[in-house]
């Protein structure tokens, strides 16, 4: 058994000796201290149970986090609530619900210090993410790092039109940033890919769709893995209905059927790449409660369930909301498929199978 796969088989069983694992978490409003603490979420019911210390954040982008499943250490900017105006990295440990660190943003001359997207690269062990030049608005790709705050610019940087900020997902194993803004001097919509290497755009491509009624701004983007497809969700008015996007065309297919999901907050969503599920906060049809919404990746609808919590200090609603999986799985898996041909397990159980009987 390979150095690679011994890591991978005892990060599973650290996390299956680990008590209290979550299926889905996030961070949710107290407002007996008006912060923010993290939550445990039960995907089967929405009921939220916070726990850990009083977050001190203040102002920020939605949608503009990840999360790092190694450590799982949760990844975003925002300001303090001593500090509005200061843009810091903080990192929250999403086992403890501490923060570890909230180091000041430091950027080059005429950057502005909050990203408009965030993605961690869990290849190269990096917190990326999209950030503007002031003077001429000139978009770039840039690390960000946890400790010092520092921001180091990656290439020469690319325009594009404006955005909603969030709409973000990355390919780990193509090292492929991808994001949805306009395209260059107009109002339509377009899958920008970044080499996330080089921060030289691989490609535009405007969105597009023969289906009728179908909104071509996503509100929500991931990237599976498993099928290589870029996933979105997208409005079908008065719904949402998941798509896939080609990444070279921008032709959107519907994949499920509509979803009675109405307002939501810009990116606050996750994919899990080892069930391949999609999960988002949503309100509901009446567009009065938040709800925790579910599709997978072949467009199957799952049930919904509105967020719920026993204590009234917690506004059951969420600003972030991640869905961590085990440590390396999906690099193992991918890595596993590659050498073996073999298609990759929508399960840990069948993974674990394979891995066995291999």
């Amino acid at each position: 058994m390979t150095r690679r796969i011994r890591g991978f088989v005892l990060s599973l069983v650290v996390l299956a000796a680990a008590p209290g694992r979550a299926d889905v978490l996030g961070l949710f409003i107290d407002t007996s201290v008006s912060d923010e603490r993290v939550g445990v979420v039960d995907p089967a019911t929405g009921a939220v149970t916070a726990f850990g210390e009083a977050l001190d954040t203040g102002p920020r982008s939605g949608g503009v986090y990840d999360v790092d499943l190694d450590t799982g250490n949760l990844y975003f900017v925002a300001g303090t609530d001593s500090a509005p105006g200061t843009w810091s990295l903080w990192t929250i440990d999403l086992r403890s619900g501490a923060a570890v660190d909230f180091p000041p943003v430091t950027t080059p001359v005429n950057f502005d210090g909050s990203p408009s997207f965030l993605e961690f690269d869990p290849v190269g062990g990096r917190i990326l993410g999209i950030v503007s030049r002031t003077t001429d608005n000139r978009r770039f790709l840039a690390r960000f790092d946890p400790v010092t705050g520092d921001m180091t610019l990656i290439g020469t940087g690319f325009t594009t039109g404006g955005y909603s900020s969030g709409i973000s997902a990355f390919d780990a194993a193509h090292q492929i940033f991808y994001l949805v803004a306009n395209v260059f001097g107009g109002s339509d919509p377009a899958l920008y890919r970044v080499n996330a290497a080089t921060g030289a755009v691989i490609g535009s491509a405007t969105l597009n769709t023969a289906i009728p009624e179908v909104g071509l701004t996503p509100n929500f983007l991931a990237y599976d893995p498993a099928s290589g497809k870029v996933l979105a969700i997208v409005n079908l008015s008065p719904n949402k209905v998941l798509v896939s996007i080609a990444p070279t065309t921008g032709a959107l297919t519907a994949l499920s059927a509509p979803m009675a999901a109405t307002g939501y907050s810009s990116g606050v969503a996750d994919f899990d790449e080892a069930t391949g599920v999609f999960y988002f906060a949503a309100n509901d049809a009446t567009n009065t409660t938040s709800t925790l919404f579910r599709v997978e990746a072949d467009g199957t609808v799952l049930p919904s369930h509105v967020f719920t919590s026993s204590d009234p200090d917690i506004t059951p609603g969420p600003t972030f909301l991640v869905v961590p999986e085990p440590a390396g799985a999906a690099l193992a898996l991918s890595a596993l498929a590659s050498l073996l041909g073999i298609s990759r397990a929508r399960s840990h159980a069948g993974f674990l199978n394979n891995l066995t009987t291999k």
